[in-house]
């Protein structure tokens, strides 16, 4: 039985893409669209984002109303080495997320207000879990390492 499909494209999220499925999916000869982390690429924080390509709107229906996108695309390099960037802009989402970090932020200012300290554990690259602590005797945050 035949289908007769004559093209197909692989979409990847940042979770599925790496380096070697990269090179598999070109061997095979796929076409493939991959997605990356704005903040983690050079090429997408310094030039992507700062080209002045017009930007177009799209409108998308969904069960709960319309959601409003804005895409730009961008050609980096030129001739087959050419890659193609597409940037969509939700500014729902993008509201959602300021919202969220303003609401950690007014949440930490009340915790210092009310003189507690305030501790976040991260891992700095590669290296061992720290933490940075803001005790409430302290003017200014100093860093603590874990045992």
């Amino acid at each position: 039985m035949r289908i007769g499909i004559t093209r197909a494209c692989v979409v990847a999220d940042r979770g599925m893409i790496s380096s070697d499925t990269i090179a598999a999916l070109e061997a095979l000869g796929m076409e493939y669209i991959p997605s990356v982390r704005e903040r983690t690429s050079r090429v997408i924080r310094d030039v992507v984002l700062n080209d002045m390509a017009s930007i177009v709107p799209l409108a998308l229906d969904r069960q709960h109303g319309d959601t409003q996108l804005w895409v730009k695309e961008v050609w980096i390099g030129k001739g087959k080495a050419a890659q193609r960037y597409i940037v969509p802009v939700n500014e729902a989402e993008a509201e959602k997320d300021r919202d969220d970090r303003q609401a950690i932020v007014d949440g930490l200012q009340a915790q210092l207000k009310k003189g507690a300290g305030v501790r976040w554990e991260f891992s700095p690259g590669n290296g061992p879990p720290a933490s940075l602590a803001f005790p409430a005797q302290c003017a200014r945050p100093h860093r603590q390492e874990q045992p």
